[in-house]
């Protein structure tokens, strides 16, 4: 029930790293791994193996679900671009599968995710909403705060008041779960409702222009650039529940990732000045 630093865990026993009250820990990791598992792979594959592994474990036991498609879909690409030998990913995949069965074992948030996510599931609106953690409802609402302000959306950070406004039965969400809605769980829709459709077109027309750029530029500074692509990828996945992208802690990231990326992909030597 205590970290190592000694001071309790959160909700059920969630691995958060230095953060106590947050679960922004397992997002900063997912993120990330694609720039730690490209650093250390020149070095050594078994030393790359190990961390991941163990990174891969604190993700896990994080108890966010959607961390741990953040990290599966920068496992996915990594594998893609960097394929092992059958017999380094043989035993890799074996430890990965080893570490999330004594995660689920041992830790009850964990355990919990993993019920509600296979448990009782059916093909309705009603079971998929209650595996996503009562995602669609808020979806279904910020499509009616978008459309109701179509040019300038409900105002950034401005989710949470309007929320229980444009419910279809005011009030539903916070019977339901217990607790109010802070945002859309969904970057492009968390967007467009807090900025309207012009928000929505820039942030896709950013995401035209950097790939442009990136597909572009000759094959060395792709290379560069690769573990920052990834990462951005991974941060913006439509298929998945994702940070609130107006925010501080989460939106710095994006930026800083864009900008090494758009630096690795510069091909101009530096001047000195």
């Amino acid at each position: 029930g205590l970290d190592l630093m000694g001071f309790p865990t959160l909700q059920g026993r969630r691995v958060v790293g230095i953060f106590r009250d947050n679960t922004h820990f397992a997002a900063y990791l997912a993120t990330l791994t694609p720039l730690l598992f490209l650093t250390l792979l020149p070095r050594s594959r078994l030393l790359t193996i190990i961390v991941i592994i163990l990174t891969a474990i604190a993700i896990v036991l994080s108890g966010v679900r959607s961390s741990w498609i953040m990290l599966c879909l920068a496992c996915v690409m990594l594998l893609y671009v960097y394929p092992f030998r059958h017999r380094v990913m043989a035993l890799g995949t074996a430890a990965g599968i080893v570490c999330v069965a004594a995660a689920v074992a041992f830790s009850p948030i964990v355990k919990n995710k993993f019920n509600q996510t296979v448990s009782g599931f059916e093909w309705s609106y009603s079971g998929i909403d209650r595996v996503l953690s009562y995602r669609l409802q808020i979806w279904d609402t910020a499509t009616r705060m978008a459309n109701a302000h179509p040019l300038t959306g409900v105002g950034v950070q401005a989710f949470r008041e309007a929320y229980e406004q444009y419910e279809h039965e005011p009030g539903t969400f916070r019977k339901t779960a217990g607790f109010p809605v802070n945002h859309a769980h969904h970057a492009y829709i968390s967007v467009w409702a807090e900025s309207g459709y012009p928000g929505l077109l820039a942030l896709l027309a950013i995401w035209v222009l950097l790939l442009r750029w990136y597909f572009r530029t000759p094959r060395e500074q792709r290379r560069q650039a690769l573990p920052y692509a990834m990462g951005q990828l991974v941060v913006m996945f439509p298929l998945n529940s994702q940070p609130i992208l107006y925010s501080g802690w989460w939106f710095t990231v994006l930026l800083l990732l864009t900008a090494l990326m758009l630096a690795a992909l510069d091909d101009k030597p530096a001047e000195n000045v």
